[in-house]
């Protein structure tokens, strides 16, 4: 080595030292300047649940701070027990995961137990709340009784158990949520059952737990009635609708207070295993459509609904020649033009309803409400032509009211389509006389 390398070697000597000195200066910078971490490993914990058995559990953490911990009790809630201990309660900060261990005594009692976990590092402090399940004892049920609704539906017998379970069912009547469950829970047993049309039933299910078992007694009443859900009646006769009810609870049958067109043979009834015989009757209708509503009820409360809807007579409308004058408003534009109305008697399944349809622009249009009082029909996806105007793929629909001696009638329309590849919506007005 020359002395010319010597020499470098010297100044090398002095230099290393002084690197060394800046370098760690630089880290304690860095440290003091990033920012204190504490938290859990799984991130957004909030609290730990532990079963009640005597048990040490983990929790870990990060803390790059050194760090203190201590968990609270409540001595009364204990009784004289040993309260919860941890390990470590202290340590150094760290960038790699940290752990404690929480040893609690078992929880004897009925009621929850709730130890507060406390971590201070630096200005951060982490609170845990550690909730000790209580004793569920070994096989605890909320009740041995279930009666199932009529109709259909559902209750809930609750278990408590400390051990695993299975529950048994002997009906195929019956179904339940869950046959088994692992213990340390409290499980919502859910037993159902479809509408019961047939008569009063019973069943079991058996639920076990090690050597201790209960037997839930379950049960479900019928309920079920002959008669359609609506009813669509002509007006010109006097109707009856022979129909039964089966209900193994008394029943009583309402109809709407308004109603007086419409009477039921026999309003209530008494619990039979058998159906009872019963009819409705519909007066003839002179006046305008109507409606009523039929309640049948039964000892528990459960309701069945049945519609019954009578058409009007509408005998001096079918048939009848209207001439009309229709207005249609676009923008600023408005276009008025005759336009020639009929309503005639139909049997087609779509006008069933009021056996009558109108024939508008010359197309079939389809009445939708039809009284006394007022008319409303609608023509869907025409193409028709007014005043040298051909709209294509039309929807309009009119309503409107009739005069006292229904012999003119007035009223709005609205029209959707399109023009030449345009969507257009209009309204606007018409009336119409008898001719």
């Amino acid at each position: 080595m020359t002395t010319k390398h010597l020499k470098h070697l010297k100044h090398f000597q002095w230099f290393l030292p002084l690197v060394v000195i800046l370098t760690f200066v630089q880290c304690d910078r860095i440290g003091q300047d990033a920012p204190q971490v504490l938290m859990p490993q799984v991130g957004g914990q909030t609290n730990l649940e532990i079963p009640p058995a005597a048990k040490t559990h983990t929790f870990s953490f990060y803390s790059s701070e050194d760090w203190t911990a201590e968990i609270s009790d409540t001595p009364a809630v204990r009784g004289g027990e040993g309260g919860p201990s941890i390990h470590p309660s202290s340590g150094k900060g760290s960038r790699i995961k940290q752990t404690i261990h929480i040893t609690v005594p078992e929880n004897h009692t009925s009621e929850l137990r709730t130890y507060i976990l406390s971590l201070f590092a630096g200005e951060k402090t982490l609170t845990l709340p550690i909730e000790q399940r209580p004793d569920l004892g070994d096989l605890q049920i909320s009740t041995e009784e279930v009666e199932l609704p009529s109709l259909g539906g559902s209750r809930v017998v609750e278990i408590l158990t400390n051990k695993p379970w299975t529950a048994t069912v002997e009906d195929d009547w019956i179904t339940i949520s869950q046959t088994e469950g692992i213990g340390n829970e409290e499980v919502d047993l859910i037993i159902e059952a479809a509408h019961n049309k047939t008569g009063h039933q019973t069943g079991t299910i058996l639920i076990k737990s090690s050597d201790f078992e209960y037997t839930v007694a379950v049960s479900q009443h019928a309920l079920d009635c002959t008669l359609d859900k609506s009813y669509n009646l002509s007006y010109n006769e006097t109707h009856t609708i022979d129909f039964t009810v089966l209900s193994t609870l008394p029943w009583t049958m309402a109809v709407a207070s308004n109603a007086g067109w419409i009477s039921v043979e026999k309003d209530a009834h008494d619990a039979s295993a058998t159906p009872i015989a019963n009819k409705i009757t519909v007066e003839e209708n002179t006046g305008n459509i109507r409606t009523a509503q039929l309640l049948l009820t039964n000892g528990n409360n459960e309701k069945l609904t049945y519609t019954v809807t009578q058409q009007a007579d509408l005998s001096r409308f079918i048939p009848s020649d209207w001439e009309a004058n229709v207005s249609i408003r676009y923008l600023t534009y408005e276009i008025i033009g005759p336009a020639d109305f009929a309503i005639v008697a139909t049997d087609e399944s779509e006008h069933s309803q009021y056996k009558a349809k109108v024939t508008a622009f010359g197309h079939y249009a389809k009445i939708l409400e039809l009284t006394h009082d007022s008319i409303k029909f609608q023509i869907a996806g025409k193409d028709f032509t007014y005043n040298h105007v051909t709209l294509k793929n039309a929807i309009t629909t009119f309503q409107g009211t009739f005069s006292k001696d229904l012999n003119t009638m007035e009223g709005t329309h609205s029209i959707s389509g399109s023009i030449e590849g345009v969507p257009i919506t209009a309204r606007g007005n018409w009336d119409a006389t008898r001719k």
